[in-house]
């Protein structure tokens, strides 16, 4: 009877795996995510258009009535949801990191101007259903660059902040609508500026490129 019972586990452990991991549910689960984390992941290009959200504006000590803002921007750089530049879980949360451009038309009853932002910029994301084909999501990103605004400044130091929703609907497009908190920085050198293009940015991204090996 004793030697019946060990040649079963003799027979039992021949017919496993010898990676067993793979087909544990936790192991399963995890591999699953970071598989779908390293689709995610890769180069990124994107535009998009800038919408009014206010009509009283204020820069420094002007202040506009009647203001209509709209613009477009443009966005290139790396994509990431493997945990590369963020300690978040992988796949759920994702970074990226960017080179934009922003270029909005401030219409008012006094003047019209217009501004111009080049900034590096990372924005930390989140996929609320990340093994979905579709998903929703957040994101809030800063930047740093430099903004130009016609008639009141040249190109200055500015830091800025936005943060917005997002909606995945495969692992390489998203679809975006955020908003630009501010832009500001020192004004002609020794005072300081407070500036947002007001606008809400409707923006589209492409995920055209490989993630690097890990």
């Amino acid at each position: 009877m004793l030697r019946r019972f060990f040649v079963g586990v003799c027979c039992l452990f021949a017919l496993c795996p010898a990676d067993q991991s793979v087909y544990t549910p936790i192991g399963f689960s995890y591999g699953q995510d970071y598989n779908k984390a390293r689709e995610k992941s890769g180069f990124i290009l994107g535009g998009g258009i800038g919408l009014p959200s206010a009509t009283t504006q204020s820069l420094t000590f002007h202040r506009f009535r009647d203001v209509s803002s709209y613009g477009f921007h443009l966005l290139f750089g790396y994509q990431d949801f493997t945990s590369k530049f963020t300690p978040f879980p992988f796949n759920y949360f994702g970074a990226r990191v960017l080179l934009e451009f922003y270029n909005t038309y401030h219409l008012t009853k006094q003047k019209a101007f217009n501004s111009n932002v080049l900034s590096i910029g990372y924005d930390l994301l989140y996929d609320i259903f990340p093994n979905k084909a579709q998903t929703f999501g957040l994101l809030l990103g800063v930047n740093i660059g430099m903004v130009r605004i016609q008639d009141f400044q040249s190109f200055s130091l500015s830091f800025g902040l936005k943060f917005g929703f997002s909606y995945a609907f495969s692992t390489k497009h998203r679809l975006e609508a955020s908003y630009l908190i501010a832009e500001s920085g020192p004004l002609q050198g020794d005072r300081f500026y407070f500036y947002s293009p007001y606008t809400i940015n409707v923006t589209y991204t492409y995920l055209f490129a490989m993630p690097f090996k890990k």
